[in-house]
């Protein structure tokens, strides 16, 4: 199973491509006399298909993830349309019509079951993503509302069919009859008048009815008289209330599931706006920091400065106390040497 993504791939591309192909040799290229070249394509796409998941199965059960990978309902779509379609091309290729008619029904419901594939490609998308759980979580709540369905619509078919046409003969043709009555009254379908009829247009010899196609059995007169007033009831149960709660059931998860995204973008937009916040505080720490450690820089450059002023300072006053002992010693010589040229002319001039 591959999840999709918002932006087309390879993969999406080439699933179209099947898929585009797939309809193509069921519309146009369906030849019941051997396998045309439309279906190598399908059989080399597939055959890739069946590789990946095979790989995918031996990765699960390597990793110890097996039971999340046969939860997972894609993968079991995925096995599913597999052998659908490996089914109806081998019974494609054997002779006879029973097996052709039922090669065309699995390969059709291979298309079907790829072509529910397409959804899972939407399934990371944010627009149609949630319609996706929407739909799921409404089949749920529909399997559960059939059920009650159910009991109400056999309850109605048996009591119409009983009154009308009593001791009937049992086949799968009456069956379908009794089933469809109350089924197609869900969609509109009342048929008022299918049900009063009477003779001539109509007759209760049971040979006739049976053996002929175009003569129908008459309905019984308390039956007649009767089913207007069922017929009224089960529409008022099934169609007006049953119908109506069943919208009220899907309108509650639509908002149900509005009110859980609403609440995850809420939470998504706060989580935002508190990294964007912690953000803008350790921004503004950095920059402290960094003008702290700036700082510092500064101090230490100036102490710098100041002690290469105190050296040369000190160093300047040892030159200047040199020089000036320098100039002493000088001007005691020369004051000596004064004193004693002195001291040589006056003893001279005593001589």
């Amino acid at each position: 199973m591959w999840y999709g993504t918002e932006k087309l791939d390879s993969r999406t591309l080439g699933f179209l491509a099947l898929l585009t192909a797939y309809a193509y040799m069921l519309l146009f290229d369906y030849s019941d006399e051997g396998i045309t070249y439309t279906d190598y394509f399908i059989i080399a796409w597939m055959a890739s298909f069946f590789v990946d998941e095979s790989k995918q199965h031996i990765v699960s059960i390597i990793r110890r993830k097996w039971k999340s990978y046969a939860s997972d309902w894609w993968n079991r779509l995925d096995w599913l349309s597999m052998i659908v379609y490996s089914s109806g091309m081998l019974l494609k290729l054997w002779q006879g019509p029973q097996f052709r008619d039922a090669s065309k029904v699995l390969l059709v419901a291979a298309f079907i079951l790829l072509s529910i594939r397409i959804l899972n490609l939407c399934c990371m998308s944010a627009i149609l993503g949630p319609k996706l759980v929407m739909i799921r979580e409404m089949f749920r709540d529909t399997f559960s509302f059939m059920i009650i369905m159910t009991v109400i619509m056999m309850c109605y078919n048996i009591s119409f069919y009983a009154r009308l046409y009593p001791n009937s003969e049992f086949s799968w043709q009456q069956m379908e009859k009794i089933i469809q009555n109350g089924y197609w009254m869900l969609f509109g379908e009342l048929n008022l008048d299918g049900d009063t009829l009477s003779e001539p247009d109509c007759t209760f010899n049971r040979t006739v009815y049976e053996s002929s196609e175009y003569l129908q059995r008459c309905p019984t007169p308390l039956g007649v008289q009767l089913m207007p007033y069922l017929k009224a009831f089960y529409g008022l149960i099934a169609v007006i209330l049953l119908l109506n709660l069943l919208i009220a059931m899907y309108r509650e998860i639509d908002l149900t599931e509005v009110d859980r995204i609403t609440m995850l973008q809420r939470q998504l937009d706060t989580n935002s706006k508190k990294q964007e916040k912690q953000n803008d505080k350790n921004d503004r720490r950095n920059q402290k920091l960094s003008k702290i450690a700036k700082s510092k820089e500064n101090e230490e450059e100036f102490t710098e400065d100041e002690e290469d002023e105190i050296v040369l300072s000190s160093s300047s006053s040892d030159e200047d106390d040199s020089e000036s002992r320098s100039m002493t010693s000088d001007e005691e010589f020369k004051s000596k040497n004064i004193l004693e040229a002195i001291h040589r002319i006056y003893t001279g001039n005593m001589h």
